[in-house]
């Protein structure tokens, strides 16, 4: 179906907020680059640009402003701006604007991010697409959509990424499959497209039912039952979740990590939840021009096993004491907050911050008033606002941003930025029944550890700023529905690679509380099936393990991969994964939770995804022990010049 008029939905294809003030009152709009040439080319087909937004908090004469002086500039009609919260209105309002416009009889369509916005799309009239990339060949042509996965030939020359961000095609998830030399390339383009691409030697499997990208979005299920029964042995879920035939067509594909399933708008992700499966159980494939970066090929400092073993790298008597100074007392004071045993900052008091929950956006305020007053007005702290839409009818949720900015001095400012990270979400979904709207979800070890540990390390590096010389910029950064798909974490990486951000190293913490057995075992996780990243994220475990050991801290290092572990179990277990697969250098720190070398039982919290995961099963010296290696590791990554590696393994492409 063609259109004559294309409509942007405005914060999930062209801009991105970034809120601040009490209650998040104050709304900073980033447009992103990457649309301007999509735009330019239905401006030469003879299609005119409009946006609309479903967000009560942006006004019309707002956008109109930001249009008429940003990058998108004579690109968008003024005259085809929509503004309003209920999307049947806003589109219905949309297609009249649309035919004052150009005439009665005009065909609209909506470009949005959200299957749920689509589909209502088509119910009203309209054609859809679910990227700025794609709408020309539909808008233009009515070409239809197809999932697919693409693979270059073995042993192909030439720069076959280049040759896919010029077509209409747009990349949702990049995997190396076990014993593949290439990689597979999943993503959604017209049938036009894919047709010139089978011209071109790709070797193509197209995966579902044409226009199923319209009105579905793409997750990958993890099934670890299934790859630790072993092949050919029926352990896994797939049966039992889709083996009837109104749920068999949901399934698209079937891989190394699991299922790749086409989630209708509207159902949540939890819907499909697969039992035995562990950490990051889902991830949501979202469309991604960054995913398919040039790679680039990067000069390691030293080798990651000598890498923390360079003086330079170790901290001063003055840094060290700082980080020693990180109190368990305080840790345990933020876990119980966040956990519900204690009120938190703001006065209020919370149970879970299931994102089901208004405990959650509860979760979210208490971060920011925290992280601002223990910032001690060194840091700018924002939540940024993503769509959640199994979550209740807004779909809203924030992640929340402490920015800690480099020098202003150019003598003192080092490229790149340093992050640490922890997921601020919780569940109890393994206790049967368990109503995500109403039951406890305290989450003390997961992650309201990761949380305390965040705000620890801002404690130490505001204290460690009276130490002058270099630095880079830190992050701060809360991600939240870690447990429904990584959502939180996948809109922020999107966002910053849109936007050309320069990220180099990602330290992420995520259940750092249990010791169970007495053995201060603590697992760092830098396996990558990118090599690259790989190499980068080693160097962040490096890093960690060389402050554990100059500061003699009672902990026994686990790293994955290693020589005896040669596969990293943790890979695409958290909110890391994300920036991997972006080609972002990350580590994720926990406690011993995975199988160790010659498959050794780890030390998995009993509590995990339960009510009785409470702060009273915390081991506090322990957790203590793990953020102050972690922030001196940040420490070192943002202040030393050869600390890091020299750029991102994947250049933006916005």
């Amino acid at each position: 179906m063609s259109a004559s008029v294309a409509f942007f939905e405005f914060t999930t294809t062209l801009a991105s907020l970034r809120m601040s003030g009490e209650g998040g009152r104050s709304a900073k709009i980033r447009l992103y680059p990457g649309p301007a040439g999509p735009l330019e080319t239905l401006r030469s087909l003879g299609i005119r640009c409009g946006v609309v937004t479903f967000r009560r908090d942006l006004s019309r004469k707002r956008l109109v402003q930001e249009l008429a002086t940003g990058i998108l500039a004579n690109l968008v009609d003024p005259r085809l701006v929509v503004c309003g919260s209920d999307v049947a209105s806003v589109l219905e309002e949309a297609a009249a604007v649309a035919e004052e416009v150009e005439g009665r009889g005009t065909t609209s369509g909506l470009v949005a991010g959200e299957a749920r916005d689509r589909a209502a799309a088509l119910a009203a009239g309209f054609a859809a697409a679910p990227h700025p990339v794609l709408a020309p060949p539909v808008f233009s042509e009515g070409l239809p959509l197809r999932y697919a996965r693409l693979r270059p030939p073995p042993g192909a020359q030439g720069d076959w990424r280049s040759v896919l961000r010029e077509q209409s095609f747009v990349a949702v998830h990049v995997a190396r499959e076990p014993g593949q030399a290439g990689v597979s390339v999943y993503g959604i383009a017209d049938v036009a497209t894919l047709a010139r691409l089978d011209d071109l030697g790709f070797w193509i499997d197209r995966l579902g039912r044409e226009d199923e990208p319209q009105t579905t979005t793409l997750v990958l299920l993890r099934d670890d039952r299934r790859n630790e029964s072993g092949f050919l042995s029926p352990g896994g879920n797939s049966f039992d979740l889709f083996g009837s035939a109104k749920s068999s067509s949901s399934v698209v594909a079937s891989t190394h990590q699991g299922l790749v399933v086409a989630v209708p708008a509207g159902r949540p992700v939890v819907a499909y939840r697969i039992p035995g499966a562990l950490h990051g159980h889902s991830t949501r494939l979202a469309p991604a021009v960054s995913l398919l970066g040039s790679p680039l090929q990067r000069p390691s400092v030293a080798s990651a096993e000598s890498f923390a073993a360079a003086p330079l790298f170790a901290l001063s008597a003055e840094e060290a004491a700082v980080i020693r100074g990180i109190e368990a007392g305080t840790i345990l004071a933020d876990i119980s907050a966040y956990s519900g045993a204690a009120a938190l900052s703001t006065g209020k008091a919370i149970d879970s911050r299931d994102i089901f929950r208004r405990d959650n956006l509860k979760a979210v305020r208490a971060l920011e008033n925290d992280l601002e007053t223990r910032g001690l007005g060194h840091v700018d702290v924002h939540t940024l606002p993503f769509t959640c839409t199994s979550a209740d009818e807004s779909g809203t949720r924030y992640n929340v941003e402490a920015k800690l900015p480099a020098p202003a001095s150019p003598a003192d400012r080092l490229d790149g930025i340093v992050m640490v990270t922890a997921h601020l979400d919780s569940t109890a979904e393994f206790d049967r029944p368990y109503n995500p709207a109403s039951d406890p979800a305290p989450g003390a070890d997961d992650d309201a550890s990761g949380i305390a540990a965040v705000l620890s390390v801002l404690d130490a590096t505001v204290k460690l700023l009276a130490i002058p010389g270099p630095r880079r910029e830190i992050r701060f950064v809360l991600f939240n529905a870690e447990e429904r798909g990584k959502l939180g974490s996948d809109a922020y990486v999107a966002d910053s690679r849109a936007h050309c951000e320069d990220i180099r190293a990602v330290f992420h913490l995520d259940m750092i509380g249990y010791d169970g057995n007495g053995e201060p075992v603590v697992e760092l996780h830098a396996g990558s099936s990118d090599p690259c990243v790989a190499e980068g994220s080693r160097m962040l475990a490096s890093l960690i393990e060389g402050v554990g050991d100059q500061l003699r801290l009672p902990l026994s290092f686990q790293r994955f991969p290693s020589k005896d572990q040669p596969s990293d179990p943790g890979e695409d277990c958290s909110d890391h994964q994300l920036f991997h697969q972006h080609g972002i250098a990350a580590c994720f720190i926990c406690e011993d939770f995975f199988p160790g070398p010659g498959n050794a039982p780890g030390d998995r919290n009993v509590n995990w995804h339960r009510q009785s995961d409470e702060v009273g099963a915390i081991a506090k010296d322990y957790a203590t022990a793990i953020v102050q290696a972690v922030a001196g590791a940040v420490w070192i990554a943002a202040t030393r010049a050869d600390a890091l590696p020299s750029q991102p393994c994947v250049e933006c492409n916005s």
